[in-house]
């Protein structure tokens, strides 16, 4: 895995990496309070979500439904933003 140099990169692993924390991230508010927090690191355009640490552990419906509030709550932080989906 690369190592990321960039000063925020605790705060933006943290959102990106939302499917190992436990189930805390299940609901779409709390993911975009995570990407909110990224994003005053970093600008929109080079933060990436990535939801693949552990997923491939969790039961189907438990990894979909952290993929569907992944969704969810970027779509929430767009409109925020004014970014088109």
């Amino acid at each position: 895995m690369q190592k990321c140099d960039l000063p925020c990169a605790q705060q933006h692993h943290r959102a990106a990496h939302s499917a190992k924390n436990g189930g805390r991230d299940d609901h779409p508010e709390q993911v975009a309070a995570q990407i909110r927090a990224a994003l005053a690191s970093i600008t929109p355009e080079r933060l990436m979500l990535a939801p693949d640490c552990g997923m491939k552990y969790l039961p189907r419906a438990t990894a979909f439904a952290k993929l569907q509030a992944l969704v969810a709550g970027t779509k929430l932080v767009r409109r925020e933003l004014g970014i088109a989906d």
